[in-house]
């Protein structure tokens, strides 16, 4: 038998101090690429689990049936109710009962959202949507709603970490009152908990209040990013809140001393795993004793020896005697039957234990992956029959037996999503390549990083490129997280994978290339890396993938960042090694490059955010810009955190000696993180990683430095792009920038007008969002002679793209008749001018590299073919051609394969398709098989055509662009019915001698009819009555409610939604943060609601003004469609109204650096005091003592005593008090604020 309920949640780690390499630099742990860890949850025999996420498609789950023999079955997969790709769909996810909540945090541009399903005659429904209450505020910046979810018997919790310090929200699970059910009845806002440590940091430093949570028994427990855990307890409608303490801070502080060096709240990590079991509360300090990790164990029955009336304090504690250093024991907890399973983030195994009377735990042993990679056991599920544990990439999941003696695996299966690739070009067409975003760039292709040597746990960085100087064939170097990929793209729709180059020691997020003379020199931040050496002239010759082995290898250093060679000098710089400040350029003699070898070590401690001289990034150059007196020298600019750095170092000495700074660069810096010059060397063109990431701009950020004069670089232009995304590396060709931005893609930045710079294209890999986070595109390589660019998505894979109008970078199509015996005709298309020829290579070898031996002729414009004659009729020969513009060859063509033999045309093949049944508005793709060109000895070209002959069901039938075989059915809209659908099948072989050259078959499609959900509609507004106009405003919109106009009423009016089934539309509104009680409780036909202003204040007050928004739900009675929301807020003003009470407010802020704003109000005529004191009770100013009439006041105190001298940081009160009420008695109140440096 099954026990009720299993529950597991997703804790994704946010470790950069753990795993990041950058020296005084702390990337985003988004860099570890969110949606790798696979969420799952047990209830009543459903298992569910998410599948392995991608940002080019949705997510979805997969719902498994789990019988008594414990045999799964998958039943369903369950998609977003509205998918789009990166929405996270499945990120985060609970089920309990028939009830299953699913987080999507990616959701609407990162803000996140949230779904409610119910299974209903064992099909799971939609129940209820749950929005970002806040997604209006900070648009700029993901909150990740959704990031985790938790279900108990009555309530729901959502979690938005990443808006302000963390929200977390609580729902009534129970929908009868829907009122009470579509907003929150507990905001926790981890601001409002007190003065919690951690909370208002700037920048990336994120506190992370809801990263974890876990629910049961009554029980929400909330972790954060911050050593900070509080949990909730709901009883009987009532909840109470505490806080628990960090152990490791308090009384276990000296305990542990002795085994961990970092003693510290900052690293142990204290809460980022959190779980509530049937009789414990867990939490995981992962970082604790070197990141070992410990597990705290709160039983809920506790002793009396508690501290300060805390009961959730001395509690147990769990590691494993045989953990290692960065393991992080406690990353995951599953509980069953008094038996706890907890995971290791890197150890790959599992622990075991018994839980004996509340009291003690007995371990049971361990399971350990015999993996190569350290993943297993980061998703673990235990129940009373099996235990279910997997990687962190849900490549192999893994169903062990319950016997604790001897577990064993009855089974494994695999979450993981299917590979999207792309061959062939797609062309940038009204925005669009596919589905990716794009203006005047073409997608040539694309691989998945699977695809080049990679796993799913694999992610990519830096990227560079080699044109084999024998051959012109273009490659590109790809760098990923477990080496370097090489990848043949001289036909860029058709990129060929060649091997790997694995790292020299570990796996790491960063790796840096660059290439000198045929080779290429990589460092990255894994541990002891040093520089490796590969001879790219081993890829000429490679048929299949291989295993590359170093050529040479450079060990003067261990981890490195970057790496830039200057190649008119044959000096390699490292940049941010443990060497040379530490940080700055360790520089590497490669004029051999089998044989590097030190040359020097440079660093300024003017610079660096440790006063180290760290680079980050480097270009150097031999000088040949305005500044005459360096022209000739070898002038370096290195992007060194802090400033723009400016040195000669024409000599080089191992004590920096030999080089001098000339000129620093200062702005408001948050991360100077990498930069190009011009051409011209006039300008220097710089990214700042960390500015939009620290909300200092809306928009990404491109900083153009006037180098004119070397020793006074200046920013003359401040570029803004079109996106709040991040921008990471930039090149430049002639006047084009090449820039990457992570979330937005690769960006052509057009400065022909430096001081006017414009965005002249664009091609976005990363379609599901802009948001300010590190995923998407890492770097670009714009330098092929061909014209083409090969671009890194960091989860994604090698994209290779085209500039719209690049005829170099395509390769010609060619087609070829066998005119007579022994002879053979090429054909081809050809777009040129008097500098265009096309080159024709010819051999009799399958596979043949184009060279001079092979070398036929040339043919030059305007000639579009190419008669080859007396050939031998009885053996094959091989063409392939390239289009060559002013002496640069382009791609090649594909083989072209012929024997010179006249023959009749043998008829095309293609099976006949089944027919094939579907719903309406859904798409079906059908696949062709059988299909081939027929028994003709020389390959011919196949078209494919489809006709539909009810063309009122289908207008048109189309094959899919990235597969030439498949037919996309697509009816037209809100129709069905059945249609004859006839495919032809043609070749170029022709009819000549009775050849035959097509083949037709037919099947029947039929579209069944499904209900449609009423049409997209949109908010109109609030309009007054009385006065007979709108509330004006976009992003604030403000009802003041004054004694003229409160005898008014206001309507709230919203478009009427059409149904094309000819159902009954009807409406519900709903009301969000301070509005919510404008929801109805039930539908109606009118497109609006009408209040009167009296019952409308009545819901609020007249002492402060009331925020929130509307929305409205349009339904049939079976589909539901939300109006498209009038922006921005609605505040509700009655403060004209006289207040009713005496009050004294919250200052603002709280804490304060300069000065706070006291509010206070006064409802009749009376003498009013406000004083401040400090935290000994002494009087420090008085503000306020004087008559005041009725109304509402302010009072700013500027943080100064009665003397005019500022006083100190720390705690201080603020005291209002009325000497002479006239309604009697003495008012007297007090608040506290906090005044900070």
């Amino acid at each position: 038998m099954f026990r009720n309920q299993y529950k597991i949640f997703l804790i994704l780690i946010f470790i950069s101090s753990v795993f990041a390499g950058s020296l005084g630099k702390n990337h985003s742990a988004e860099l570890l690429s969110r949606g790798r860890s696979v969420p799952m949850s047990f209830s009543n025999n459903n298992l569910v689990i998410a599948k392995t996420f991608s940002s080019l498609t949705p997510r979805a789950i997969d719902i498994y049936n789990v019988d008594d023999a414990g045999v799964l079955t998958k039943v369903r997969e369950l998609n977003s109710p509205n998918p789009m790709p990166g929405d996270d769909f499945g990120f985060s996810l609970d089920i309990s009962n028939n009830y299953l909540l699913v987080g999507s945090p990616g959701y609407n541009n990162g803000h996140g959202a949230a779904f409610l399903f119910k299974k209903i005659n064992e099909v799971w429904e939609i129940d209820r949507v749950f929005t970002n209450p806040t997604s209006f505020e900070n648009k700029g910046f993901p909150h990740k709603f959704g990031y985790s979810v938790a279900l108990s018997d009555d309530y729901l919790s959502i979690s938005s970490p990443f808006y302000n310090d963390g929200l977390v929200y609580v729902y009534s699970l129970n929908n009868s009152n829907l009122k009470n059910n579509s907003k929150p009845i507990h905001s926790i806002d981890v601001r409002n908990l007190g003065d919690v440590e951690g909370c208002y940091a700037e920048g990336s430093d994120k506190f992370g209040f809801g990263i974890s949570t876990s629910f049961n028994n009554g029980k929400l427990l909330i972790g954060s990013l911050k050593d900070y855990v509080h949990l909730i307890e709901f009883n009987g409608g009532i909840s109470s809140s505490s806080v628990i303490p960090n152990p490791i801070d308090h009384n276990h502080n000296e305990q542990h001393k002795s085994d961990d060096s970092n003693t510290t709240s900052d690293y142990h990590k204290f809460g980022e795993s959190v779980y509530v079991g049937d009789k414990n509360l867990y939490v995981a300090a992962l970082n604790y004793d070197n990141g070992k990790g410990k597990v705290f164990v709160y039983p809920f029955v506790r002793n009396s020896n508690n501290l300060n009336g805390n009961s959730w304090t001395n509690p147990y504690e769990l590691q494993p005697n045989n953990i290692s250093d960065n393991s992080h024991f406690g990353y995951k907890f599953s509980e069953s039957n008094n038996e706890i399973s907890i995971s290791t983030f890197n150890q790959k195994t599992i622990y075991n234990f018994s839980l004996k009377n509340s009291e003690s735990f007995e371990y049971n042993g361990e399971i350990v992956s015999d993996s190569p990679e350290n993943y297993f056991g980061r998703s673990v599920l235990m129940t009373d029959d099996f235990l279910l544990a997997g990687d962190y990439y849900a490549n192999q999941f893994h169903v062990y037996s319950n016997d604790k003696s001897n577990r064993t695996v009855s089974n494994s299966f695999s979450t993981a999503s299917e590979i999207v690739s792309i061959k062939d070009k797609i062309e940038c067409v009204n925005g669009f390549a596919g589905q990716f975003e794009c203006n005047q760039i073409d997608l040539m292709s694309y691989m998945d990083k699977t695809e080049i040597g990679g796993s799913n746990s694999t992610s990519l960085n830096d990227i560079w490129g080699w044109t084999d100087p024998q051959t012109n064939k273009e490659y590109a170097l790809v760098g990923m997280s477990n080496g370097t990929s090489f990848v043949d793209i001289s036909n860029p729709e058709n990129p060929i994978y060649l091997g790997r180059l694995p790292t020299q020691t570990n796996n790491s997020s960063w790796r840096d290339l660059k290439v000198y003379q045929n080779h290429v020199f990589i460092v990255s931040e894994a541990s002891g890396h040093g520089m490796q050496v590969f001879d790219l002239t081993e890829l000429r010759n490679i048929s299949s993938p291989t295993t590359f082995s170093n050529t040479a290898y450079y060990s003067g250093f261990g981890n490195a960042h970057n790496i830039f060679i200057n190649e008119d000098t044959g000096y390699a710089y490292a940049v941010g090694t443990q060497t040379c400040g530490p940080g700055g350029l360790h520089i590497v003699d490669i004029s051999t490059p089998s044989i590097p070898s030190k040359a020097a070590c440079v660093s300024d401690p003017n610079t660096g955010r440790n006063g180290t001289g760290y680079s980050h990034d480097v270009q150097c150059v031999v000088y040949n810009g305005p500044d005459s007196n360096y022209v000739g020298k070898e002038i370096c600019f290195g992007s060194n955190e802090t400033n723009v750095w400016i040195a000669d170092l024409s000599t080089k000495s191992e004590d920096s000696s030999g080089a001098k700074t000339i000129g620093l660069g200062s702005y408001d810096n948050y991360y100077t993180h990498q930069g190009w010059l011009t051409e011209d060397h006039r300008y220097f063109i710089v990214n700042d990683e960390l500015d939009e990431n620290s909300n200092a701009y809306s928009n990404t950020r491109t900083l153009i430095w006037n180098v004119e004069d070397l020793s006074n670089p200046v920013v003359e232009t401040t570029y803004l792009g079109p996106t709040p995304s991040i921008d990471h590396n930039n090149y430049i060709i002639g006047d084009k920038v090449f820039m990457s931005h992570y979330t937005s893609g690769l960006r052509v930045l057009d400065i022909s007008n430096i001081t006017s710079p414009t965005e002249s294209a664009f091609f976005d890999v990363y379609p599901s969002n802009n948001s300010t986070s590190f995923n998407g595109t890492w770097s670009n390589y714009p330098f092929y002679p061909s014209g083409v660019i090969a671009v890194t998505g960091i989860d994604e894979g090698l994209f290779v793209v085209n500039p719209s109008g690049n005829v170099q970078g395509e390769a010609p199509t060619v087609t070829y008749t066998v005119p007579s015996e022994g002879s053979v005709t090429l054909t081809w298309e050809l777009i040129g001018d008097s500098t265009t020829r096309v080159n024709i290579y010819r051999d009799i070898e399958e596979g043949f590299s184009p060279s001079s031996s092979n070398f036929l002729t040339s043919v030059d414009y305007p000639g579009i073919d190419f008669s080859d004659s007396n050939l031998d009729s009885n053996i094959f020969y091989y063409y392939k051609l390239a289009v060559e513009i002013n002496g640069q060859e382009g791609p090649f063509s594909s083989e072209i394969k012929v024997k010179p033999i006249l023959a009749p045309n043998q008829a095309p093949t293609v099976d006949v398709p089944s027919d094939v049944e579907f719903f309406e508005d859904t798409e079906f793709v059908l696949t062709l098989t059988g299909i081939s060109y027929g028994g003709d000895v020389n390959p011919q070209n196949i078209t494919i055509t489809a006709l539909a002959d009810n063309t009122e069901l289908f207008s048109e039938v189309n094959l899919l662009e990235s597969g030439s075989n498949q037919l996309a059915l697509i009816p037209n809209e809100n129709k069905f019915g059945t249609s004859l659908i006839t495919v032809t099948v043609k070749d170029d072989g022709g009819v000549l001698n009775g050849g035959i050259d097509s083949t037709s078959v037919s099947f029947n499609a039929t579209v069944n009819p499904v209900n449609d959900p009423p049409s997209a509609f949109g908010s109109i507004g609030e309009f007054l009555i009385g006065s007979g106009e709108y509330i004006p405003g976009t992003d604030f919109r403000t009802l003041y409610i004054t004694p003229e106009n409160v005898a008014d009423s206001i309507r709230f009016e919203w478009e009427p939604a059409q149904d094309v089934d000819g159902d009954d539309v009807q409406y519900r509104m709903i009301g969000y943060q301070g509005l919510e009680f404008l929801s109805m409780t039930n539908y109606t036909s009118d497109n609006f609601r009408t209040w009167a202003l009296e019952d409308l204040i009545a819901q609020t007050d007249t002492v402060s003004v009331t925020e929130g928004s509307w929305n409205v739900i349009a339904t049939d009675g079976q589909s539901f469609n939300v109006a498209a929301a009038v922006g921005g807020k609605l505040r509700v003003d009655g403060r004209q109204l006289i207040p009713d009470v005496l009050e004294l407010k919250q200052s603002y802020p709280n804490p304060f650096t300069s000065f706070t704003t006291i509010e206070y109000d006064v409802p009749s005529d009376q003498n009013v005091v406000i004083k401040i004191f400090n935290i000994r009770g002494q009087i420090i100013r008085t503000l306020v003592d004087e008559d005041k009439s009725p109304g509402y006041y302010t009072v700013v105190w500027d943080g100064t005593n009665d003397t005019g001298d500022e006083v100190s940081s720390g705690v201080y009160f603020y005291q209002m008090y009325t000497p002479k009420n006239p309604n009697g008695g003495q008012f007297i109140k007090a608040k506290k604020m906090v005044k900070i440096r």
